[in-house]
């Protein structure tokens, strides 16, 4: 049931997901809950629904496909209006991922990762918090950070991690990051210790990396 002040505010919410299923499911969700919702595909059809629509609030997937993605999309919002509140629900873990510091996210903005959204009550409440200034006291606490495993790590390390679980060899990583093949099997292995990743118990500690990342 949509709770009542939702339905008398009328919300008008933007969300922005490249992925069909996502997108509908999270539509579905947020009208059931009373907001005005609208859906865009990638960043160019956001900026020209955001310009005709002007939402109270914007969720924002990262990896939106080609063109803008969602940090780059948000401070293109922000030109427009500075307090429009947003949501970046996202599979990736740490925006640093993508060149951003999560010390560095504009206000008024909360960065929850998909993976952690086991009860979309969290959205719900980042929505609350961000567009009226008044979270429901009934919903848990709102996830903002990467998880804990790889708060630790710097943002080359991040950096490094995200090509290997890409796939990438040391050799591959060490010409897109400008260093060597031997410099990048040294962050590996000192992500590995950080992680808690044996790597003479694992053989295969790249494939146990790659794990961590992604759950």
């Amino acid at each position: 049931m949509a709770r009542e002040g939702h339905k008398m505010l009328a919300r008008r919410l933007l969300v922005v997901e490249d992925h069909a299923l996502t997108r509908s499911l999270l539509v579905s969700a947020l009208t059931g809950q009373g907001f005005e919702v609208f859906s865009a595909s990638d960043a160019a059809q956001a900026l020209e629904m955001a310009s005709a629509l002007d939402p109270d609030g914007a969720i924002l997937d990262i990896n939106l496909g080609n063109g803008a993605n969602g940090l780059e999309l948000a401070e293109q919002f922000r030109r427009v209006n500075e307090i429009l509140p947003i949501v970046f629900l996202t599979s990736i873990p740490d925006p640093r991922l993508v060149g951003s510091d999560s010390s560095a996210l504009p206000e008024k903005t909360v960065y929850l990762t998909k993976s952690s959204l086991t009860d979309l009550d969290v959205l719900y409440r980042a929505l609350d918090l961000l567009i009226t200034g008044h979270p429901s006291s009934r919903t848990p606490t709102i996830k903002t950070m990467a998880p804990e495993r790889l708060v630790g790590l710097t943002s080359n390390q991040l950096g490094t991690l995200r090509h290997v679980v890409d796939g990438l060899s040391n050799a591959e990583i060490a010409q897109a990051m400008g260093v060597t093949p031997r410099a990048v099997a040294g962050t590996i292995q000192r992500i590995a210790q950080r992680l808690g990743v044996d790597q003479e118990a694992h053989p295969r500690s790249r494939s146990e990396l790659v794990k961590i990342y992604l759950t």
